[in-house]
């Protein structure tokens, strides 16, 4: 997608904070620090400015999305991130939220306490991998995943959309990406001899290719419990292809779909950003609580 200029000029502001600590946000808070490039990489495989490329590309979506059904971000609007990790995503919000009324939600203790030092105040929490969690009903305008319904059980995604229908305002905005077809076929294709280790795991996620494409297309929620080291257990984490049928059915009780892009073709995914023209390489789906 093509980002717009405004959106470019905060992205430029966000990746100049990489190396200037004294840069503030539009609403006048001290824009939060990065973690070491080793550790962005082994979350993201992406470090610096590249890293933030994708995030760039999903606020950008978010933010048409807003203007597009009539949502406009007041002093009082409060944004919540699940599964936060090290803040990525968070602070592109801080240009329509105060850094107060920003929340992250991450099952990791760890990036929960290395994201509040980065941000400087304690607005990251640590949850459980089911909830509830420990806002209030009707408390946020916006609830964001990124990365993380891509690999959530069907369970775990299931309670997740009804306690973020719990704690969004009516006319809330939730805005989350998933593994799509694009991907399944990337999976399928990975070589045999590839010498790179996750790219291995990839290729062995499932047994027969064909029949989880069949699934998939009949509007199935396919998902293979891998497990992602640490807390992330495979109880509840693992690879998640959610198809758009499947949303619409499933979370249509509480929800509007008002928004979904599938990803580029493999030759765009997570290109540079230099000429405003920044991709992820997920399905992105907004709902809107009624």
């Amino acid at each position: 997608m093509e980002i717009k200029p405004d959106v470019g000029s905060w992205l430029d502001r966000l990746t100049s904070s990489i190396h200037d600590e004294n840069l503030r946000s539009p609403l006048g808070d001290a824009l939060p620090r990065f973690p070491t490039e080793e550790l962005q990489a082994s979350t993201t495989g992406l470090s610096g400015a590249a890293a933030l490329a994708p995030a760039a590309a999903f606020y950008a979506d978010i933010v048409d999305t807003m203007d597009r059904v009539g949502i406009h971000a007041s002093p009082d609007w409060r944004v919540l991130d699940f599964g936060s990790g090290w803040g990525r995503i968070t602070r592109f919000f801080l240009r329509e939220a105060r850094l107060a009324n920003i929340a992250g939600l991450d099952v990791d203790p760890q990036f929960v306490t290395l994201s509040n030092q980065l941000f400087g105040e304690e607005i990251f929490h640590t949850c459980a991998p089911l909830p509830p969690s420990l806002f209030a009903a009707e408390s946020f305008d916006l609830v964001t995943a990124f990365s993380v319904f891509s690999h959530l059980s069907e369970t775990a995604c299931r309670l997740w959309v009804d306690e973020f229908a719990r704690i969004l305002k009516p006319g809330g905005l939730f805005a989350f990406t998933t593994r799509n077809e694009w991907f399944l076929d990337f999976c399928s294709q990975v070589p045999a001899d590839t010498p790179i280790g996750h790219m291995r795991v990839l290729r062995t996620l499932f047994a027969d290719w064909e029949d989880v494409r069949r699934r998939f297309r009949a509007g199935e929620f396919v998902h293979t419990a891998t497990g992602g080291g640490g807390v992330r257990d495979s109880s509840y984490y693992g690879e998640s292809f959610i198809p758009r049928s499947y949303i619409e059915r499933e979370y249509s009780r509480d929800f509007d779909l008002v928004m979904t892009s599938d990803a580029p073709q493999p030759g765009n995914a997570r290109r540079a950003i230099s000429d405003r023209n920044a991709e992820y390489d997920q399905a992105l789906f907004i709902l809107r609580r009624r």
